[in-house]
């Protein structure tokens, strides 16, 4: 997990970058005027904070998707359901996953992305300002099994089901290493994974979070 510092610098380098994307604030007002925003629309973005916070607000939390979760289910008939490949070594840590919920649950879910970095607490307060909180991995494997279209150029991680694993080397040092269920497409193929969880926060925009409504 990276300290304050890193994290810091990390945020820094991401907001200096996207400043001097010419290209990319190019096909922005190129696309605005496609759908009638000229130079009043930007300018009023400019200057009302609240305005753009509205803005940023609706692209970070897309729309939700509804599905049926089961609890009842063993993770492997889950995994089963979504037509998710893992492998030994990944099931190994997410079995440590618990299956928080219980009976047969309706259930609207979105994907919160952001392109910098963000440690898990910031995304989970942001989520919980929206009304949501992180996904545990029936409630990934309920979304992949319901829309398996959303896996195609995403990688979403369930935050919900942290994984902690501790490890010893030769020499007797204990490592604290933390890990996330992560859903993507492999040779078009849905699978399953656990991630380390400084991966799934490193801030590239292919990279969602399952968020289920409070």
């Amino acid at each position: 997990m990276p300290h304050k510092k890193e994290e810091y610098v990390m945020k820094n380098m991401a907001d200096s970058v996207f400043g001097r994307e010419v290209g990319l604030m190019s096909e922005l007002i190129v696309t605005g005027r496609k759908v009638g925003a000229g130079r009043g629309f930007y300018a009023a973005l400019a200057h009302n904070v609240e305005l753009f916070k509205q803005v940023v607000d609706l692209v970070n939390i897309g729309p939700s998707y509804d599905v049926v979760v089961d609890y009842r289910r063993s993770l492997n008939e889950m995994i089963k359901a979504a037509h998710c490949k893992t492998n030994q070594y990944c099931k190994e840590k997410l079995v440590k996953c618990k299956i928080k919920g219980k009976g047969k649950v309706e259930r609207s879910i979105l994907l919160y992305r952001s392109d910098e970095y963000k440690n898990p607490d910031e995304i989970i307060a942001e989520l919980k300002k929206q009304g949501y909180r992180p996904a545990t991995i029936a409630e990934l494997l309920a979304l992949i099994e319901y829309h398996p279209e959303l896996l195609k150029g995403n990688m979403i991680f369930a935050l919900g089901s942290r994984i902690t694993i501790t490890w010893k080397d030769n020499l007797m040092l204990t490592t604290i290493h933390r890990f996330v269920p992560c859903a993507f497409t492999d040779n078009n193929e849905p699978t399953l994974e656990a991630q380390r969880l400084s991966y799934a926060t490193s801030g590239q925009n292919y990279k969602c979070f399952a968020a289920v409504r409070i």
